[in-house]
């Protein structure tokens, strides 16, 4: 029987512990009668619909569970996910500076985020995963590169098999073994699966990375685009085609400039571009 090590990004199980902790709760006022707690953004939603026209005032307030509390749930998942992968694993969270930073111009990197959205235990639970579980953290690069790297340096370079831990389908441009442990979904990406991936990417973009792609399109119609190309070049041809009919003036930046499909396609790819090698240089589209 094949060994697994199992690459878990840590990164995920920190936000979806740590937010699951802070519970919004919504006090709502109307004509000055205070009501019943809401406890989300929909019962709020027909809360306003019942008391149209009326004097109304929602504060919200944060409850966040008490730590001990939040480690416990910390501790249940990674318990979980080695129940199926087992044991030997490896951690990895995103540490401090990150080349991405500096490469876009299009749209500020993560500009959609703020370190003030995480959550409260946020570095609490990371402190944790280091000192119990010996996660690392990865300065420099994301916890994804570390993960990718190291999916290509087990499966390449030793008799284990990597498996990805994750919910992010970023990774899927990793190809291995991957195992999705909120949907429970255990599957493998081949390397032509794993490109493919990538030039889909280079079409939507990544919303949650503030990476835009080509503004419009979404996966269905990426899919359309590509078709049943396989070869790597004419997935590029296809991907570029589709950038110029787009964009044939060029691509607009946030800071009010233009640049051409060129440097934006470029750009894109090296941001979205999942390292497989130690000091790799930045991703080159194919000649």
């Amino acid at each position: 029987m094949t060994a697994l090590k199992a690459l878990i990004d840590a990164d995920i199980i920190t936000y979806r512990v740590g937010y699951a902790a802070d519970k919004k709760v919504y006090m709502p006022t109307v004509n000055g009668i205070v009501y019943d707690t809401l406890t989300s953004a929909a019962e709020v939603k027909e809360f306003k619909a019942q008391h149209l026209g009326e004097d109304i005032e929602i504060e919200r307030q944060l409850v966040v569970q008490p730590l001990d509390h939040c480690l416990t749930m910390v501790r249940t998942s990674l318990l979980a996910i080695q129940d199926v992968v087992g044991s030997n694993h490896e951690l990895y969270l995103t540490g401090r500076g990150n080349f991405r930073l500096q490469l876009a111009t299009i749209a500020k990197y993560k500009g959609n985020r703020s370190e003030f959205e995480r959550p409260t235990h946020y570095a609490d639970i990371r402190e944790y995963m280091q000192r119990v579980w010996g996660a690392r953290v990865i300065d420099d690069q994301e916890a994804d590169d570390e993960i990718g790297i190291r999916a290509y340096e087990i499966n390449e370079g030793s008799e284990e098999k990597a498996v990805v831990v994750s919910i992010d389908k970023d990774l899927d441009t990793v190809a291995g073994f991957h195992y999705n442990f909120v949907t429970g979904a255990k599957y493998k990406i081949s390397d032509e699966q794993a490109i493919r991936c990538f030039y889909l990417q280079l079409l939507t973009g990544d919303r949650t990375d503030n990476i835009t792609g080509i503004k419009g399109i979404g996966p269905k119609t990426a899919e359309k685009i590509l078709g049943d190309i396989r070869r790597e070049k004419q997935l590029w041809i296809a991907v570029r085609d589709a950038w110029d009919a787009h964009y044939p003036d060029g691509v607009p930046c946030e800071d009010g400039r233009t640049i051409s499909v060129t440097e934006a396609l470029l750009e894109t790819g090296r941001l979205l571009w999942i390292r497989r090698e130690r000091n790799e240089s930045l991703w080159e589209p194919p000649v």
